[in-house]
């Protein structure tokens, strides 16, 4: 049996961690399209995507294959496990880059790109295997619920590489290959330290029985991933070819504000969520408790979208420029496309209980397959909303897709009533906050539904009756109980 854990407030710890992490990575923004064209932040957007899928396969995404099995040996053996994971890594990572950098060397450099591509190719590789590798080591902080700690470390590593970035942009007038420059020295930093304090327990040893599971686990998931990378990133390649680099750069920013849901949403209920269901998915009451969760997340993942949604304009002006205002209109779809793909949590476990991690791959292939194809229809006459439109679109597939693979192989049966009251109560909202953007184009006048809007949707979940005021009451506690310990040990 589990220990009981409080996960509302382990979810806020993590919450809070990344509002913070976000509040420093929003300050490169206006140091993006201050020290770069709008052209310019559009390469810097196809590099993004490069990096990506370069991650991808620098040490085979093990690190799933541990996160994934880590609960099913007792605490004697998962050093073992653990040793096995960086030992495979430390083999396989420093020769995967050593391979792609020589390629690179024998490539052109990409049409219209940075002179110093393969400088910033090089960094890339550098950057991609620190983070994995560093990745690792973060499971098990993720693992044991110990967010206290890993929330700070991430903090510091995200404001150093902040400091970095401003440094070779402002100082030294790096440009792209200086912002990715100061990422890599921040995950080196970050490398190091984790050796450091685990370098007593640390063996270069590999167990062939755990490394074959957890490399059965993580390949399988490898095509699904690729996929997955190119229905996140591949809408920039196609505006850049179809459309214009600055339309592209124009994309990148309303892309980058509705991706904000997953750093301040989606990823905390990840790191909670997945551990709660490898722990619980062999309970009696596990389908009251995933049932429980769905709505919750719904609720909360709607009012993080509209809140998101109308709040994009004023961003736009503080942290942009007003020749990226128009970026704003592609917030909600993308934020909606987001918050669908993280949902697919909640449909997945039969294929991950099964070992079936294939299916993944399959599931995430067809979909990016169908965003492929959308994104030939819409980007040439839709421009930025038909990117984005491309995006919901094939993420709605994948949820669905989903919810009939995955349901065959373990079925929770879902109540989906309140959940779509809550998306229906989104959608009316965020309708009449576009209809009035597009009648009043002072930006400052939005502050009023920026207020107005989110208290309406807590009215309105109230009286429909998908929220109750104990259910408010409830999760008020939990916040003056934790605020009060905090003031307490102050």
């Amino acid at each position: 049996m589990p220990p009981k854990r409080n996960f509302v407030k382990i979810g806020l710890v993590y919450s809070a961690g990344q509002i913070l992490l976000q509040s420093l990575s929003v300050l490169l923004l206006p140091l993006y399209t201050r020290y770069l064209s709008v052209a310019q932040y559009g390469r810097l957007s196809i590099f993004t995507t490069i990096s990506e899928v370069t991650g991808l396969f620098l040490v085979l995404g093990i690190y799933t294959g541990y996160y994934r099995f880590y609960n099913d040996y007792s605490p004697d053996m998962r050093q073992k496990l653990r040793n096995t994971v960086f030992t495979f890594s430390a083999i396989i990572g420093p020769s995967a880059a050593l391979i792609m950098i020589g390629v690179s060397m024998l490539a052109e450099p990409l049409k219209d790109s940075v002179e110093d591509f393969r400088t910033v190719f090089v960094l890339i590789v550098l950057n991609n295997l620190f983070i994995q590798t560093c990745t690792i080591f973060e499971c098990d902080y993720y693992l044991e619920y110990r967010a206290r700690k890993i929330v700070p470390i991430n903090l510091i590593k995200s404001a150093a590489s902040v400091a970095l970035i401003a440094y070779f942009l402002i100082i030294r007038s790096g440009g792209i290959v200086g912002i990715f420059a100061g990422q890599t020295i921040a995950n080196l930093v970050l490398l190091l330290y984790f050796i450091i304090i685990n370098l007593r327990k640390l063996r270069l040893e590999l167990d062939r029985g755990m490394l074959s599971k957890m490399l059965k686990f993580s390949i399988g998931l490898m095509p699904g991933n690729l996929s997955a990378a190119a229905l996140n990133f591949s809408d920039r390649f196609f505006m850049a070819g179809y459309r214009t680099l600055r339309e592209t750069g124009v994309y990148s920013v309303g892309y980058k504000i509705g991706m904000q849901i997953d750093p301040l949403f989606c990823t905390p209920f990840r790191q909670v969520f997945t551990t709660y269901k490898y722990e619980n998915w062999r309970s009696d009451r596990a389908r009251n408790l995933f049932d429980d969760a769905f709505t919750r997340y719904h609720i909360l993942g709607c009012f993080f979208i509209l809140c998101l949604s109308v709040f994009s304009r004023p961003l736009i002006c503080v942290f942009a420029d007003r020749q990226y205002l128009t970026a704003y209109t592609t917030v909600p779809l993308i934020a909606l496309a987001v918050f669908l793909f993280a949902e697919t949590r909640f449909f997945n476990l039969g294929i991950e209980m099964e070992n079936k991690t294939y299916l993944d791959s399959a599931i995430l292939t067809a979909g990016g397959v169908l965003n492929i194809g959308l994104n030939f229809i819409f980007i040439p006459g839709l421009g930025i909303f038909g990117a984005a439109l491309s995006t919901v679109v094939s993420y709605l597939f994948i949820l669905v897709f989903y919810a009939v693979i995955s349901g065959r192989l373990m079925r929770i049966g879902y109540s989906l009533k309140k959940p779509l009251i809550v998306l229906v109560i989104t959608a009316a909202l965020y309708g009449c906050y576009y209809a009035y953007s597009r009648i009043v184009y002072a930006v400052l006048t939005d502050l009023i539904p920026c207020v107005i809007l989110p208290a309406a949707f807590i009215l309105l979940c109230v009286a429909t009756g998908v929220v109750t005021p104990e259910e408010i009451r409830e999760l008020s506690g939990s916040l003056s109980a934790m605020l009060r310990r905090k003031r307490e040990r102050i």
